[in-house]
């Protein structure tokens, strides 16, 4: 690598003899063929940079000599260059008239005072440039280091080099100026009322980012009150950017396509997503049908039909054992001994266990199976009723949609509703406006409201608060908008590079300003879940089967009675057991 970064200082005959270094090396020490077509990769890129460039820029833009001594006081120095506050020599035909990595062995970004490289050096160093002039047709940029010099152009594009020092430019494109700003009052990202040294934490993440980016900047902030408007503080703050009473605010604000119109943000510094907040349902009053309301309709319907396919199955399997002893089925015909099998089966229903008590070997099947369908269909009613008769609500939203489908109405912030009713059209006769997250939440409390689309980052502020610890965040995200600060256009490019740059400390400032949950000991009210036909397949599969087999056992004994030439209907216990058919005989 430095080898290459000694290539680009010098021209791309460098980057050859270099890469013959480099080969020399990988033959030495390296058994791998990696390194060769690396370094071969590089001297085609070489090769392709001379191509846009002979060395004096490119035709649409040649390279020029812009005469900077001419500037400059006789001194040791042929070309004096201040960096904040610090004088540093240059050499008096720097940038001009040809392609060259000009900084790479200058302080005091790239090298020491005896000129050597520094090891953390930027990419920007290695980088060629020249000064040009304004019939340039390929990108410029302005002399960050000559601002004396007035039109002092200098280009990376013509020498095939991206400009990566651009970033250096913005950052001291700032240095000196004075912004007017405004703070507002949004606790926790701005507390405008807090002193400096406030003995817990600063003034909020946005003031205490801004405070440090103003600091790195060189930027003065003074403070101002906004001008006279008919809207939101946040509305009142872009509109006076627009309109150039303020060069800043200090607060957290959606970009929308109508502000974007007027104003320029600073690079966002974080995505906002929207969401349905609801009330949690309260209890429910006094229902007479409460005790059907653990099973669904679908699934008392199914208990009913299994109730009277077994009492029939029963009836089937052990008429013909009727008599003295097993007196359940005296009925002179199939209505009504089938009636009374069912009435069996419905007191083992409901006193929780069979009535039933059958003689034949199909028939015992079959009550078993029963005696288990009934054990697990009454212990689920059973426990499903307790939790139905102490903790029943009724079912909760699970989206907007709900909300309108039931004849409610959604409150959201009156800033966002265009970008909301872009994503969701439909619902634009559904919305009730608002100005701020409190008049939303009061709407929502006094039923004026049924849901409010909100951001999660006003959510996490907002639902931590004891007197909203009833409401919750349902459903996916509705929309997202972008977190940013309105800023004067002169300034936004500054703004956003330091924003940027200072990612880690509003990390770090997150977990200061994190809101405290005063709900984490809230205790919500639960849910309580019918159960539905799904919820005993495996029940009501066990019973279908033992009834099945019971079936079958009796269409064997039939026919084993039938091959012995024996009367079945006389003796339905044929081949085994005692009836009292039997016992008679």
């Amino acid at each position: 690598s430095r080898c290459l970064a000694q290539a680009a200082h010098g021209g791309s005959a460098l980057v050859a003899s270099g890469c013959s270094v480099a080969s020399f090396w990988v033959h030495s020490l390296c058994p791998a063929m990696y390194l060769k077509l690396i370094c071969r990769l590089m001297l085609m890129l070489s090769m392709t940079q001379g191509a846009l460039s002979d060395g004096s820029g490119s035709a649409d833009c040649p390279c020029v000599d812009p005469d900077l001594p001419q500037y400059f006081s006789p001194t040791s120095c042929s070309v004096n260059v201040q960096h904040n506050g610090v004088k540093y020599c240059y050499p008096k035909d720097y940038g001009a008239s040809q392609c060259r990595a000009w900084d790479y062995t200058l302080g005091p970004d790239c090298a020491d005072a005896s000129g050597n490289v520094k090891a953390d050096a930027p990419d920007w160093c290695s980088a060629q440039w020249c000064f040009v002039d304004s019939s340039c047709k390929v990108a410029t940029q302005a002399s960050v280091y000559f601002p004396q010099v007035n039109g002092l152009l200098l280009s990376y594009g013509t020498c095939g080099y991206t400009n990566s020092f651009q970033r250096v430019a913005m950052a001291e494109s700032m240095r000196g100026a004075t912004l007017k700003v405004h703070t507002l009052n949004e606790p926790p990202m701005v507390y405008p009322d807090r002193l400096a040294t406030h003995n817990t934490t600063g003034r909020g993440l946005v003031w205490d980012l801004y405070t440090d980016i103003f600091n790195s900047s060189g930027v003065q902030a003074v403070y101002k009150d906004l001008q006279p408007y008919n809207g939101s503080s946040w509305d009142a703050c872009v509109h006076n950017v627009a309109l150039g009473f303020l060069d800043l605010c200090l607060g957290t604000f959606w970009e929308t396509a109508e502000r974007r119109d007027i104003v320029t943000f600073v690079t966002p510094f974080e995505a906002d997503n929207f969401y349905l907040v609801v009330l949690e349902p309260s209890k429910a009053d006094v229902d007479l049908w409460i005790v059907f309301d653990p099973f669904t309709g679908r699934l008392w319907a199914c208990i009913l039909a299994m109730i009277v396919f077994v009492a029939t199955i029963i009836y089937i399997l052990e008429r013909a054992a009727e008599g003295p002893d097993h007196p359940h089925f005296h009925g002179e015909n199939f209505i009504e001994g089938t009636t009374e099998s069912t009435y069996l089966a419905c007191i083992g229903f409901w006193s929780g266990g069979v009535a039933h008590n059958p003689v034949t070997p199909g028939g015992r099947m079959v009550t078993l199976a029963f005696g288990i369908f009934l054990t697990l269909v009454l212990a689920g009613y059973t426990a499903n009723l307790t939790s139905f008769l102490s903790l029943r609500h009724p079912q909760t939203t699970q989206d907007l949609y709900d909300v309108v489908e039931q004849g409610g109405k959604l409150c959201m912030w009156s800033s966002v509703y265009r970008s909301f009713i872009a994503n969701h059209p439909t619902l634009a006769l559904s919305v009730v406006l608002v100005s701020s997250t409190e008049e939303a939440m009061e709407k929502l409390d006094a039923g004026l409201c049924t849901g409010v689309i909100n951001s999660k980052f006003e959510n996490d502020k907002v639902l931590s608060q004891v007197e909203h610890c009833n409401k919750f965040q349902v459903g996916s995200p509705v929309m997202t908008l972008m977190l940013s600060q309105p800023v004067n256009y002169e300034y936004s490019r500054g703004m956003s590079y330091w924003m940027t740059k200072k990612t880690s400390e509003k990390a770090e400032l997150e977990k200061t300003y994190q809101p405290p949950d005063n709900c984490a000991d809230y205790v919500p009210i639960e849910v309580s879940k019918q159960m539905d036909i799904s919820d005993f397949y495996g029940t009501l599969l066990l019973t279908l089967i033992a009834t099945i087999f019971g079936l079958i056992i009796r269409a064997v004994r039939y026919g084993y009675s039938k091959y012995h030439g024996q009367d079945f209907n006389a003796n339905p216990n044929v081949g085994g057991g005692d009836s009292p058919a039997t016992e008679a005989a």
